[in-house]
């Protein structure tokens, strides 16, 4: 297994290993963002074969001291949005959910049923949103990484985020 550097050198030299490793580490990695985004198989596949081949092609816009998690990540989210918008509008993704009900947040909530709620409150969120609060709260990434992802300045991460948990917390309030 290469060490980040010398697979970030091995596909700038188109290295087989080095391609091979990629798609090995990085496949699932990029599908699951985009299947949590697109909530479409066929979408959310054609997008891991654009971002494999967006790495592969653009490994040299890499910058220097840029973690290649963080590139890909941000090129799957731009991959992401772009498919949403491509789709004409952003209102078809929240047509295919429910409405929360009170008791789906106080009964016995196991691993996947938390899953399957914090995925219906973020559908009330626009995707730009979603996505923010899924790289901070679920992936855990610091407001710098999700501004090296996502292109945005860390103030306005910082102000998107606030206003997205206050339009959850009256989403939650009105199913009490």
């Amino acid at each position: 297994m290469l060490s980040q550097l010398d697979l970030i050198s091995g596909l700038k030299n188109n290295n087989p290993n080095a391609i091979r490793q990629m798609v090995d580490e990085y496949t699932d990695y990029v599908y699951s963002l985009a299947i949590k985004t697109l909530r479409n198989v066929a979408d959310a596949e054609e997008v891991v074969n654009d971002v494999l081949m967006k790495v592969i092609q653009k490994i040299n816009d890499l910058n220097e001291g840029t973690s290649i998690k963080s590139w890909i990540y941000a090129i799957t989210y731009r991959s992401c949005i772009d498919k949403i918008r491509a789709r004409k509008t952003f209102d078809e993704i929240n047509q295919n959910h429910e409405s929360i009900g009170h008791d789906d947040l106080n009964d016995g909530i196991d691993a996947s049923e938390n899953q399957l709620i914090v995925q219906k409150l973020l559908s009330y969120l626009s995707p730009d949103d979603a996505l923010l609060m899924r790289l901070y709260y679920l992936e855990e990434c610091k407001v710098k990484e999700v501004s090296e992802i996502t292109g945005l300045n860390e103030e306005n991460i910082k102000t998107r985020l606030f206003r997205a948990r206050k339009l959850l917390s009256q989403k939650i309030s009105l199913q009490r």
